[in-house]
């Protein structure tokens, strides 16, 4: 029986921290939805808690999915693959939800009559307590008006717009050709989101500035984990996503912009190749930014600090690169 939306969670090794949201998803206003728990094969008692909740609260929107283990990417395209509603909404299973969250969600894209809706989001770094430490923003670019395809490729290349599922609802048509790579660990969001756009490219996009989803940092999360290997999949899927949008034909034209992700990758590369003192992993990535550099198209906002990255990268500032850099990145 079809409903409005689908809300799909992976769930993998959740034992300690799914009640939390379980409680949040039952508390959730809005009821025309089911929650699409996808347990990915997990080892420990996440399926024996899960199933004693929904016992117990007898609400008919939690239906729970066992599958082999496969990867968050697999157990997501479970999800696709059961999925009722005429909207699709993605949350992770160590994160927290505002009741409002499904609801708020649905009824802003169906008054907007976008076929995509992206919301900022709340990091904490406690789940318990939810005290904001950041946020995932769309503030600087939250309109009431829809916005094209074109523009958002546009305000991504340029780190305004980000490939976060749980920040998105989307119409379930969007992704009938269109599953996340699970032999993708990392940018896997990213590269659906732009199958899904230069498949519909006349689709309406919509940005909001409000924030209903508590993004819970961890410490031992696998962002926290990376090592420069990790950060070679994020120049793959550029190296693709630039590929497809050359061969698009009424896109093909934003190509020099879309380089931009690329080179905001090669540049992750090589501040973590510095790190883990990986030499050939750091002249890899610093040839090929300085090639691809002169080929991309910035904005102004970006223009400045990129040919700051630019000139240290010339002149091979190790040190001053590993310095900056070994700020911003937490690797273990």
């Amino acid at each position: 029986m079809a409903i409005e939306v689908s809300l799909i969670i992976p769930i993998y090794n959740g034992e300690q921290y799914i009640m939390n949201i379980l409680l949040d998803l039952r508390k959730q206003t809005f009821n025309d939805v089911e929650f699409l728990l996808i347990d990915d094969g997990s080892s420990d008692n996440s399926v024996s808690v899960i199933q004693k909740f929904i016992t117990e609260q007898k609400d008919k929107r939690f239906k729970l999915i066992i599958k082999k283990n496969g990867g968050v990417s697999s157990a997501r395209n479970t999800g696709l693959d059961s999925a009722n509603g005429n909207y699709i909404m993605f949350a992770d299973s160590d994160d927290r939800l505002d009741e409002k969250f499904v609801e708020a969600y649905y009824c802003s894209i169906t008054a907007h009559n976008s076929e995509m809706e992206f919301f900022s989001a709340i990091k904490v770094d406690d789940a318990e307590k939810l005290e904001e430490i950041g946020r995932i923003d769309y503030t600087p670019v939250a309109t009431s008006d829809s916005i094209s395809v074109r523009k958002m490729i546009t305000l991504f290349s340029d780190l305004q717009a980000w490939g976060y599922p749980c920040s998105v609802i989307s119409e379930k048509k969007l992704w009938k050709n269109v599953r996340f790579d699970p032999a993708v660990k990392f940018q896997e969001d990213v590269q659906a989101f732009f199958k899904i756009w230069l498949g519909n490219p006349d689709i309406k996009i919509s940005l909001n500035a409000k924030a209903y989803y508590y993004y819970v940092q961890r410490k031992n999360s696998a962002l926290h984990t990376m090592k420069p290997g990790d950060y070679w999949q994020f120049v793959g899927v550029d190296t693709e996503i630039i590929k497809n949008i050359s061969e698009h034909k009424s896109l093909n034209d934003l190509v020099p912009t879309v380089k931009s992700l690329l080179i905001s990758s090669l540049i992750n590369v090589m501040a973590v190749s510095l790190i883990f003192k990986d030499e050939v992993s750091y002249s890899k990535s610093r040839k090929l930014f300085l090639r691809e550099f002169k080929k991309t198209n910035f904005s102004k906002n970006m223009k400045l600090r990129r040919i700051i990255q630019y000139i240290l990268v010339k002149l091979n500032c190790k040190v001053i690169l590993t310095k900056v850099y070994g700020r911003i990145y937490e690797v273990n």
